[in-house]
């Protein structure tokens, strides 16, 4: 097994609860062994910043996988977890997964997705005389994914 899963010298398998990418809420996962948060940026913009994880001694090979990704990324730093450090899923959590099945359903049904610039508020517009509009303007039909983006919250609370 020690040659599977990287141990970390003084805390061994190293467990690390993980949380939810899109509500912050406790996920289902949990992983072990040494790990490492790495954080990606991208050349030429300095505004991109993300994070992921690697276990130790795959650093290389997790450099590779984000570059076939995108060339233009790069791992800035990285450090070691912190003992109890939780740790982002790459998957929503069951309530979240279950949320976007459904949202993904009300806009295969003539919905509209929806962002806003001033709350940063994101949902769905159930299907409606407005949303059959903004289908026909952008001359996408159902079952097809549309959405749009409003500047101020006084345009999608009216």
């Amino acid at each position: 097994m020690k040659g599977d899963i990287p141990l970390h010298p003084t805390r061994g398998l190293d467990p690390h609860l993980t949380t939810c990418p899109l509500c912050g809420g406790d996920h289902e996962d949990l992983v072990v062994g040494h790990t490492l948060r790495a954080i990606i940026r991208k050349y030429g913009d300095p505004s991109f910043e993300t994070t992921s994880y690697y276990t130790k001694g795959h650093r290389r090979a997790f450099e590779l996988q984000i570059q076939n990704q995108d060339r233009s990324l790069y791992v800035a730093k990285s450090h070691e977890l912190e003992d109890g450090e939780k740790v982002v899923s790459s998957e929503p959590c069951r309530k979240c997964s279950e949320e976007l099945k459904t949202q993904l359903d009300l806009v295969k049904a003539g919905g509209v997705f929806f962002r806003c610039d001033e709350c940063k508020r994101e949902g769905v517009i159930k299907a409606s005389a407005y949303t059959h509009a903004v289908r026909e303007k952008a001359g996408i039909l159902p079952p097809e994914p549309v959405g749009v983006q409003f500047h101020l919250c006084v345009e999608h609370r009216a």
